[in-house]
């Protein structure tokens, strides 16, 4: 399924929800960065404190907060949640 981005970016959903399958860790950031949301609302989706979510941009998250942000972003892919800059997923940190 082809889709637009808030950015008007068109991509193949199922294209690159194959290739975020080999994606195991997802930088939290990056998930912030790729479906536009504030460091509050990736925080609530990844059950962190804000000042946590903010102090990943000084400090390595852990690999269980990767490993969270992966998942959630290739489930909200396949339910069609918008993104707003595929590159973060395609190329994280």
């Amino acid at each position: 399924m082809i889709v637009t981005t808030k950015n008007d970016y068109q991509i193949d959903t199922e294209r690159l929800i194959n290739q975020l399958d080999e994606l195991d860790e997802l930088h939290p950031l990056d998930f912030r960065l790729a479906f536009g949301l504030t460091h509050e609302q990736a925080a609530e989706e990844l059950c962190l404190e804000p000042q946590t979510m903010r102090a990943y941009l000084k400090n390595n998250p852990s690999r269980r907060v990767k490993k969270l942000a992966a998942t959630i972003a290739k489930k909200w892919l396949s339910g069609e949640r918008p993104l707003v800059d595929v590159k973060y997923l395609l190329e994280p940190r």
